[in-house]
């Protein structure tokens, strides 16, 4: 809780700058942006972020009340230093912008020109640093690592639910790839739940037929407000979308991943990645609280301090309504129940969420197969029976019968 509360003071004090680089070419490789305060003695850098063909949109955090200007340039030597002759674009100079706590500029948009100079003041700060090292937040859509990667150890986890603003600085967020991309294999994407990481699959994962799938991972800090999560979400399997066309995606989420993953899929459908929406031929879900989580209602009430998807997973929540609109892709949907004594939770669970909120009527309606089995939590992902069923709805989607199961509807 203090780390908690020292996190959201923080957040508080900050306001969130993004926008778009037009270039003369639409090619945004090897794009940087940096972020500059304005101080009584001049400009001074305060982050870099880099676009690629892929992520085509910077963000930055600032402190706030403050004045600022953002340049970008195009490095085309790939050195990683501006370099004079290379095109710039600035917005913010020689007026400053200003930014207001909380606020939130999502439209300043920059355009470069390789006839247009840097300002003196800017490209002072510029000289001799490797902009890599200035980083602001690390946003990655198919950067390809290992399950080992130290931004998915439980600390990391654990961090990114109680100080999601300190683990979205640290490690960011992103679409990684656990191998270079494969044109003939179908991407099956996984979401982890609060206070979870990429690593709660691994069973699944290493389960996975390789011959006909590949794994992509969805990394982000759970403790955020879901619909910003989803958001990101969304805009980056369209920018993967963009850059591979995948004839379809499976999406396959845990817990409270599965509330993202269907945000992310109703966000998408309605904004700019619609063909991304449009290619997921497959949701399964592992106990998702569709219906909430009363411990959300109580902490919102009564925690001296909220994590932000607290808000989000309090029953009869906006967010949680919202996710009640339709959507056009199959979902199987997985609910576990713990057979064990628990004193803390005397009605129906696995553990961690009720069968009622696993169960809610509007998700069993929109669902075209559920499956129950005797496991808590986080062991449903490593049932036997469970991986095997899971492994025939991958196949059977993929041979073009994504709700088509031989065995029982309910075990």
């Amino acid at each position: 809780m203090i780390q908690l509360k020292q996190d959201l003071a923080e957040s508080e004090t900050l306001a969130l700058v993004s926008g778009s680089v037009a270039t003369a070419t639409t090619n945004t490789e090897n794009v940087l942006v940096a972020l500059f305060e304005e101080t009584e003695t001049g400009p001074v850098l305060q982050g870099v972020d880099e676009l690629t063909s892929v992520i085509q949109n910077y963000v930055f955090l600032l402190e706030a009340p403050s004045r600022f200007s953002i340049a970008a340039f195009q490095d085309l030597n790939g050195d990683n230093v501006f370099d004079r002759g290379e095109p710039v674009g600035v917005v913010g100079w020689p007026e400053a912008l200003e930014a207001q706590p909380g606020q939130r500029l999502l439209d300043v948009n920059i355009e470069l020109n390789a006839q247009v100079a840097l300002p003196a003041a800017l490209e002072k700060e510029l000289v001799g640093l490797d902009l890599h090292e200035w980083n602001s937040i690390p946003i990655t859509a198919g950067e390809i690592v290992t399950l080992a990667d130290e931004r998915f150890a439980p600390s990391e986890a654990r961090d990114g639910m109680w100080a999601p603003l300190t683990s979205i600085r640290k490690n960011g967020c992103g679409i990684y790839m656990l191998e270079p991309y494969d044109p003939g294999r179908i991407p099956v994407l996984f979401v982890h739940g609060i206070a979870g990481s990429p690593r709660s699959f691994k069973p699944l994962i290493d389960q996975l037929d390789l011959t006909h799938y590949q794994a992509w991972i969805y990394q982000y800090p759970s403790g955020m407000r879901l619909q910003r999560s989803a958001r990101v979400l969304a805009r980056l399997l369209g920018y993967l979308y963009e850059e591979h066309t995948p004839r379809t995606v499976f999406i396959t989420a845990h817990s409270m991943g599965g509330l993202v993953a269907r945000s992310a899929l109703l966000q998408a459908h309605e904004g700019e990645a619609v063909n991304a929406a449009r290619s997921v031929g497959l949701f399964v879900t592992f106990s998702t609280p569709w219906d909430g989580h009363g411990a959300a209602k109580l902490g919102v009430k009564f925690a001296p301090a909220v994590v932000p998807a607290w808000i989000d997973m309090k029953p009869g929540s906006d967010f949680l309504n919202s996710l009640q609109a339709e959507l056009q892709v199959p979902h199987h949907l997985f609910f576990g129940f713990d057979t064990r004594h628990n004193v803390t939770m005397p009605f129906s669970h696995d553990s961690v969420v009720s069968v009622a909120s696993q169960l809610a009527p509007w998700a069993q309606e929109r669902a075209c197969r559920i499956y129950g089995y005797d496991f808590d939590h986080s062991g449903i992902l490593s049932g036997e029976q469970v991986i095997s069923t899971y492994q025939e709805i991958l196949d059977n989607a993929r041979l073009g019968s994504p709700c088509g199961m031989n065995a029982p509807v309910r075990k």
